[in-house]
């Protein structure tokens, strides 16, 4: 009969009691809006819930005594996931060498999302009405523009500490971008707009038009 490993039914029984102590926290669970605390969360789990992660072991054995440490998640670290329905991304830049994510997202927040576990990092304040994110590699820079005439740039400052290095003001509408790496400036394009058609049954929700002839396109120097 195969024996059992003493230190797996040790990782087992951890994880279980950290599980029910997070269960049991009233005001998580409120929080949450259930219990859901999950090893992996099942597909289409709403947000926010709490994910333990995967379990990290290190063997700390002394001589002939066998001892191990546990954590779980990046770093061995429990990590809170949270992200609202109408908080989505519509912007999405990389940064390949510290796998960070840029999401801009419709909130006016940009989440910074660790590419190999998934796992949100920082959060910082953009302009509204975003729509275009990218990432400066050699200048370590991030922006997201915005329909709002702003253009937010975010600094790293290390793969997870990040900061608004600066608000650029544009023009309306500027929210489309496109970025050059090798000269470093930014793209936007915009153009003037009609005001908004009443709605109607068959268009509820009706966007402006552009105006003819107004199209251009906006260059922001490094």
């Amino acid at each position: 009969m195969k024996k059992e490993n003493p230190m797996s039914t040790a990782a087992v029984a951890l994880r279980a009691a950290i599980h029910d102590a997070l269960v049991a926290d009233g005001a998580l669970v409120a929080l949450l809006g259930g219990p859901k605390v999950y090893d992996e969360p099942p597909q289409g789990a709403a947000f926010p819930y709490v994910t333990l992660g995967d379990a990290r072991i290190a063997d700390f054995s002394a001589g002939s005594d066998p001892a191990q440490d546990f954590g779980f998640g990046n770093g061995g670290l429990i990590a809170l996931d949270y992200f609202s329905s109408n908080d989505f991304a519509t912007g999405l830049a990389i940064d390949r060498k510290h796998q960070r994510l840029f999401a801009a997202c419709s909130n006016k927040v940009m989440v910074i999302v660790d590419s190999t576990t998934g796992h949100g990092v920082a959060q910082v304040p953009i302009g509204a009405g975003v729509d275009g994110a990218a990432f400066d590699e050699a200048k370590q820079l991030a922006f997201a523009s915005g329909g709002d005439g702003t253009l937010t740039v975010i600094r790293e400052e290390a793969p997870d500490k990040f900061s608004v290095a600066e608000t650029v003001a544009t023009r309306p509408g500027a929210r489309t971008m496109a970025l050059d790496e090798r000269t470093h400036r930014i793209f936007l394009s915009t153009a003037q707009r009609n005001p908004v058609a009443p709605a109607t049954p068959g268009q509820p929700h009706p966007r402006a038009t552009v105006v003819p002839g107004t199209f251009e396109v906006l260059v922001v120097e490094p």
